[in-house]
C-alpha cells in the first residue's frame, strides 16, 4: 500500500482506538458536558454512524498483501472490523434495550449489556492495536517513501485541500524526521507527533460538518434570484452626494434633473461612521432589494468602511427574506443560520467557541444529529458578534417578508445595532412596525432617488432594439418624448418601468410606430396593480386560462418549480401516465427549456418568470416577478377571476402530471448522483402532489404513484445494466442485486429517510410520505404478513408520526391505522432498525420529543390504543401496567395539569412527558 493511502487508513484506526477508548473509559463525561445529556437512543445514533464511517475507512486497509507490512497492515485492519462489529452489536442490544432510562456515560450503558472484564479487555485489546499501528505503520512509510515525489499528487477520494492537503503535510514532516520503528524514542515521537496530527485533521472535519449543518435548500436563491442592478444605475449609493433630485416626477426630469442642485443622502458617511443602523425603504416595487444586492456586492461597500474598521477583521453576512419561497427563506432561523455561514466559513477555528454544547457532542459521540434549534442558533450568533476584535455588516432585505411578527423583528435588530462592533443596512416596505422602529435613524427612500437610474434604463434598454433607433432617428422628439412620459408616470416605481418597457418593446417588434407607441403607452395605468389587471385583460382568451393555470400553481406549491414542467402543465395525469419513456439528450432538453422559457413569456407576460437561464440552466425555477404579483393576485377580487377562468383545474394534478412527464424524459447514466439531483427533485414533487390532488378518485392517485415507482424501478435497471462490471463498490453490488430497493435509499435517504436506511423498499418509501391512496392499495392485495427484509413500514410511519419537525407529507394516524389493520406488528424487530421494534420506536420517539398541540395529543392516544388492540401490550415495556391502566394514564382529560406552554417551540404541549412517558418508564 502506498504511503499516502495507508497514512488515510492509519488515521481512521488512531481515531477508532481514541474514540473507543473515551466511549469506554469516561464514567461521567457526557453528564458533565454543557448540556447534561444522558446517552439516549439519538446518542446511540450518533455513535453508530462514526463507527459505520470508521470502520468503512479502515476496510480499505484490508485489500493490500503485497509485502510483509501491508499483510500486518490486514491483520490489524481485521481487528479493528472486529471490534466496530462488536461495539455496533453492543449498540444494537442497547437500542433494543427494554428498561432503560438514560445513562450517564456509554461506558455505563455498555455495562449493563456486558460484565467489565468483557469491558476492560475490549478497551485493552483497543490499546495493543494503537501501539501495532504506530510500528506497522512507520514501516510501510520508510519503504515507500523513497518512491514519493513531493510535486506528486497524492491518490485518495478526498477533496483537494482537506485530506490530500493534511496527508502531504505528514509525509514531509515525516520525512525530515527520518524516524525508525526499531528506535523506542524515534516511536514515541511518532506516536505523539501522528496523533496530535490526527486530532487535528478529525476537529477540522467536526468543524466543516458542523460549518455545512447550517446549509439549508436554497440558502442563496433569493439573493441570486434578484435582477442585477442594470448597467450604470444606483452608483449614487457610494458617493459623496447624489446629483439625483427628491422628486422624481418633475416635469420634462429627463433634461431638468441634471441641473438640480445635489442632495446629500448620507449613506456613505453612515459607513465611514459609528452609527450602527441604516434603513432603505420605499414603494413597493422601487429597486429595494436590488439596491440591497448592489450594495452588498460592491466592493467600493467595504472600502468605504475602511474608517470605521480601522485594524479589526471584517466580516460581512447577507440574508434576503423572500415570503414566495420555502419556510427557511422567510424565518429567522434561516437568517441566524445563513449569517453563521457566512461568518464561519472561512473561520473554522471559531466553531468550537460559538457552538460549545453541539463540538461537545461531536467531541463524545463523533456526530449530532439533533435540529437546528433556535435558541442555540441565537446563542451562537451573540456568541459571534460579542467578539470586540472583529467588526460586522449585515446587509438584511426584506424585512416585511419575515413569517413572523414584525414588530419583534425590529425590535431584534435594534438591539443588535447597539454593539459598536456591528452594522446593520435592512430594507422594508415603509410599514407601522419599521417606522416606529427606524424613523429617527438614517435611511432613505428609493423612490426619491432614482430617476437618472430610470432614464438610464430606458434609454438604454429601448435604444438596444433595431427598431427604436430607427424610429428615433426618423422621429427624434417623439422618440425622446415617449421616453420621458415613461419616466413621468413611473413616480419612482422600478417595477413598473420594466414592465411597461416590456410591453413597449413588444408593439415595436409587432411592427408599432412611435404614435402607436404613445397610445399604447397612455392606456397603461400608472398604478402598479392597474397595470397587472391591464396585463391580464389583454391576454390572448386562451392565453389567460392557461395563464391563471400557471399563476395557480406558483401560488398554491409552496416552494419554487423547476422551469421544465411548465411545458406540460395542460396534460391530464391520466395522459402522463400513458406516455412512453422519451429520454432527451442535452441537447433536445436545452430546446425544451428554452420553450418553457417563451411559453411562460407569451403567456403571463412577465409577471411570472424563471431565473437566469445562464447561470441557472438546467436548475431554473419559476416565480413571480415581484413579490407586488404575488400579493395582487392573492387579493379577493382577483383571486376569484383567476379561480373563475377554469374552475375545473386542480394546480395539484398540473403538478403531478406534469413531473411524471419530465421524469420520462430524463436519461440515465451510471453517475453515482444520478438519483440524488433533477431526478430527486422531479420525483418528491410529483409524490406529494398525489396527496393534494383534489379529485376523489383514489384509484388515479394509487395509479400515479404506482406509475412514479415504475419509473424509479426502470431507471435503477437501465443504470444497473450500464454499471462497470468492475467496479465493486458495496452501493453499486446491492444494486445490482435489488435495484428496486436500492434506489430509493440512495435518492432519499440524506433528506428524506432514516440515516440506516441502507435498502429501503418503495412501500416504506411511501409510508413515509404518507401515499395513502397507494398504501390502501398495495395492502389490499399484498398483505403486511411476510414483511420483505427491509424496514418496517410501521416503524417507519411511528418514526415520521412523532417528528419533532413535522411536514406536510408526515404520517397520519389514519396510516398508522392502515398498516395495523392489514397485518403490521407493533412487537416485531427488524435488525437494521435503529430502535428494534415499532412499539419501542412509540416510547422513545415521544421520549424524545414530539410536536405537541392538544389535538395531537388526542391523536396520539388513539395510536397507542391501536398499537395495544394490535398486540403491542403495555407490559411489554411498562411492567405491571395494565391496558386499562395505559388509557387511564393516556386520558387528556386526567391530564390537565400537566400542561405547560414552552415558549421556545412555539406553544408546544409537554404533557406526555410527564405522563404517558411515567408508564413507559415504569
Amino acid at each position: 500500500m502506498d504511503p499516502a493511502s495507508a497514512l488515510g487508513v492509519a488515521a481512521s484506526i488512531v481515531e477508532l482506538t481514541r474514540f473507543t477508548a473515551d466511549l469506554l473509559h469516561k464514567a461521567n463525561e457526557v453528564r458533565s458536558s454543557a448540556d447534561g445529556a444522558l446517552v439516549e437512543n439519538r446518542e446511540l445514533e450518533a455513535i453508530t454512524t462514526t463507527l459505520q464511517g470508521l470502520s468503512d475507512e479502515i476496510s480499505k486497509g484490508s485489500h493490500n498483501n503485497s509485502t510483509k507490512a501491508d499483510k500486518k497492515l490486514k491483520e490489524l485492519c481485521d481487528g479493528c472490523q472486529d471490534v466496530t462489529g462488536k461495539l455496533l452489536e453492543l449498540l444494537q442490544k442497547l437500542k433494543g434495550s427494554n428498561s432503560h432510562h438514560g445513562w450517564n456515560s456509554f461506558r455505563q450503558a455498555a455495562l449493563s449489556v456486558w460484565k467489565e472484564k468483557e469491558v476492560r479487555a475490549l478497551s485493552d485489546r483497543v490499546e495493543r492495536y494503537r501501539r501495532q499501528m504506530d510500528t506497522i505503520f512507520l514501516v510501510i512509510l520508510n519503504e515507500r517513501l523513497v518512491a514519493i515525489d513531493p510535486k506528486t499528487t497524492l491518490p485518495g477520494e478526498f477533496p483537494p485541500n482537506q485530506m490530500d492537503a493534511w496527508k502531504r503535510t505528514v509525509i514531509d514532516e515525516l520525512r525530515q524526521k527520518n524516524l525508525q520503528h526499531k528506535n523506542e524514542q524515534d516511536m514515541d515521537t511518532f506516536s505523539a507527533y501522528f496523533t496530535e496530527s490526527a486530532g487535528q485533521y478529525r476537529d477540522l472535519q467536526h468543524k466543516r460538518r458542523i460549518l455545512g449543518n447550517l446549509l439549508f435548500n436554497d440558502i442563496a436563491d433569493r439573493h441570486e434570484r434578484i435582477e442585477e442592478a442594470h448597467r450604470r444605475t444606483f452608483e449614487w449609493i457610494s458617493s459623496e452626494s447624489s446629483s439625483e433630485t427628491a422628486s422624481s416626477c418633475s416635469p420634462n426630469i429627463l433634461e431638468s434633473s441634471k441641473n438640480l442642485p445635489p442632495i446629500n443622502i448620507g449613506f456613505v458617511d453612515w459607513l465611514r461612521s459609528d452609527q450602527q443602523l441604516f434603513w432603505i425603504t420605499g414603494k413597493p416595487g422601487a429597486g429595494k432589494s436590488t439596491l440591497m444586492k448592489y450594495i452588498y456586492n460592491d466592493p467600493r461597500t467595504s472600502d468605504m468602511l475602511q474608517p470605521w474598521i480601522g485594524a479589526d477583521e471584517f466580516i460581512t453576512g447577507s440574508f434576503f427574506f423572500w415570503n414566495s419561497g420555502t419556510v427557511m427563506q422567510m424565518s429567522q432561523e434561516g437568517l441566524l443560520r445563513a449569517v453563521l455561514h457566512q461568518a464561519l466559513q472561512d473561520r473554522l477555528e471559531d466553531i468550537p467557541s460559538h457552538f460549545p454544547d453541539r463540538w461537545k457532542r461531536y467531541q463524545l459521540f463523533g456526530a449530532d444529529p439533533r435540529p437546528w434549534a433556535l435558541p442555540e442558533l441565537k446563542s451562537a450568533f451573540e456568541s459571534l458578534v460579542s467578539d470586540n476584535s472583529k467588526k460586522f455588516l449585515l446587509v438584511i432585505d426584506g424585512l416585511d417578508e419575515f413569517d413572523g411578527n414584525c414588530a419583534e423583528l425590529a425590535t431584534w435588530i435594534i438591539r443588535r445595532a447597539a454593539r459598536p462592533n456591528v452594522k446593520l443596512c435592512v430594507a422594508s416596505r415603509p410599514w407601522p412596525e419599521f417606522d416606529d422602529a427606524f424613523k429617527s435613524l438614517p435611511s432613505l427612500r428609493v423612490e426619491d432617488l432614482t430617476a437618472s437610474d430610470m432614464r438610464i434604463f430606458i434609454t438604454e434598454t429601448l435604444q438596444s432594439n433595431e427598431m427604436f433607433c430607427r424610429l428615433q432617428q426618423l422621429e427624434p422628439k417623439n422618440a425622446q418624448s415617449l421616453m420621458s412620459e415613461v419616466l413621468e408616470k413611473a413616480a419612482g416605481v422600478f417595477l413598473w418601468v420594466r414592465l411597461v418597457v416590456m410591453s413597449l418593446l413588444d408593439g415595436l417588434r409587432d411592427g408599432d410606430t412611435v404614435v402607436d407607441l404613445q397610445v399604447r403607452l397612455q392606456r397603461l395605468p400608472p398604478d402598479l396593480e392597474k397595470l397587472f389587471q391591464k396585463i391580464i385583460d389583454g391576454l390572448n382568451p386562451e392565453y389567460r386560462v392557461q395563464a391563471s393555470h400557471m399563476i395557480r400553481v406558483v401560488l398554491d406549491w409552496k416552494k419554487p418549480l423547476a422551469l421544465l414542467p411548465f411545458l406540460f402543465m395542460e396534460h391530464s395525469v391520466e395522459e402522463a401516465i400513458s406516455m412512453e419513456f422519451k429520454p432527451l439528450d442535452s441537447e433536445a432538453t436545452r430546446f425544451q427549456e428554452g420553450a418553457a422559457r417563451r411559453r411562460l413569456k407569451s403567456r403571463c407576460k412577465g409577471l411570472l418568470e424563471a431565473s437566469n437561464l445562464d447561470t441557472d440552466g438546467p436548475d431554473a425555477t419559476v416565480q413571480f416577478l415581484h413579490r407586488t404579483v404575488r400579493d395582487f393576485v392573492l387579493e379577493k377580487e382577483m383571486n376569484s377571476y383567476i379561480l373563475g377562468l377554469d374552475e375545473t383545474f386542480d394546480p395539484y394534478d398540473a403538478v403531478c402530471a406534469s413531473h411524471i412527464i419530465c421524469l420520462k424524459s430524463l436519461s440515465v447514466d451510471g453517475s453515482a448522483s444520478f438519483f440524488e439531483g433533477k431526478f430527486k427533485d422531479l420525483f418528491l414533487n410529483g409524490a406529494d402532489s398525489t396527496n393534494l390532488m383534489r379529485t376523489q378518485d383514489a384509484e388515479l392517485k394509487a395509479a400515479a404513484v404506482v406509475e412514479l415507482e415504475r419509473i424509479g424501478n426502470t431507471f435503477a435497471t437501465r443504470r444497473a445494466q450500464i454499471l462497470p462490471p468492475s467496479d465493486s463498490s458495496s452501493t453499486i453490488r446491492q444494486e445490482k442485486d435489488y435495484p428496486h430497493c436500492q434506489w430509493v435509499a440512495e435518492a432519499f435517504r440524506d433528506t428524506e429517510l432514516p440515516r440506516d436506511a441502507e435498502v429501503m423498499s418503495f412501500f416504506c418509501f411511501a409510508t413515509q410520505r404518507n401515499l395513502l391512496p397507494y398504501i390502501r392499495k398495495t395492502v389490499s392485495m399484498y398483505p403486511i404478513n411476510n414483511p420483505t427484509p427491509d424496514l418496517n413500514p410501521l416503524h417507519v410511519a411511528l418514526d415520521q408520526y412523532l417528528d419533532i419537525m413535522p411536514s406536510m407529507t408526515e404520517p397520519t394516524e389514519e396510516t398508522i391505522k392502515v398498516l395495523l389493520e392489514h397485518g403490521a406488528k407493533p412487537n416485531l424487530r427488524f435488525s437494521n432498525t435503529l430502535h428494534g421494534t415499532p412499539w419501542r420506536t412509540l416510547k422513545l420517539k415521544i421520549n424524545n420529543g414530539w410536536p405537541g398541540g392538544e389535538a395531537f395529543l388526542v391523536s396520539l392516544q388513539r395510536v397507542v390504543e391501536l398499537m395495544c388492540k394490535y398486540g403491542a401490550f403495555p407490559t411489554v415495556h411498562a411492567k405491571n401496567c395494565s391496558y386499562e391502566e395505559l388509557q387511564h394514564r393516556c386520558n387528556p382529560g386526567r391530564m390537565q395539569n400537566y400542561y405547560r406552554v414552552d415558549d421556545l417551540t412555539g406553544g408546544r404541549l409537554t404533557s406526555f412527558l410527564g405522563s404517558v412517558t411515567k408508564v413507559f418508564r415504569r
